[in-house]
């Protein structure tokens, strides 16, 4: 979230700055991250984000529940769907189980 949070920063600033080129690079790398989230980041068995993945895709990913995912959907929303998005919300009720972290 921060990445893609930072790559509309600076192509809000090249923008203003009357750098097309390079506005249209973090407008893309953007999308690309944003894309990849979507792709690998959320847990179906958990209907929550992965804690963390690895590198390689395929590989291992951590479906622990943790409550930093409600940073991820607060500084960008269009990471999610809508109800990805509500789903992370909702599980403010989770508070005290000891799964999370």
């Amino acid at each position: 979230a921060l990445w893609t949070r930072g790559c509309e920063l600076l192509a809000d600033l090249a923008t203003s700055y009357g750098e097309p080129r390079l506005a249209t690079q973090a407008t893309a790398a953007c999308e690309r991250a944003r894309g990849s989230f979507r792709a690998r980041f959320w847990c179906a068995e958990t209907r929550y984000p992965y804690s963390s993945i690895s590198e390689e895709v395929g590989g291992e990913a951590d479906p622990s529940i943790r409550p930093h995912a409600l940073i991820a959907v607060a500084l960008d929303r269009q990471l999610f769907e809508t109800w990805q998005a509500t789903a992370v919300v909702d599980a403010r009720q989770w508070a005290g189980d000891s799964r999370f972290l």
